[in-house]
């Protein structure tokens, strides 16, 4: 896991894979937007996340 985290703080694609897997089975946009805080608290850069979209 440190491996995957470490690629997303540097890899735009990687970090938004990584946001998908982590929210996939939410349907709230509460719970999406703790899992992007949650990542950006692990180092990711939020502008590499994007925001809840319909």
């Amino acid at each position: 896991m440190d491996e995957v985290l470490a690629e997303a703080r540097r890899d735009r694609a990687t970090a938004r894979q990584l946001l998908t897997l982590l929210t996939f089975s939410h349907r709230s946009l509460t719970r999406f937007e703790e899992e992007r805080a949650y990542m950006v608290s692990l180092g990711i850069p939020a502008d590499f996340i994007p925001g809840w979209t319909c």
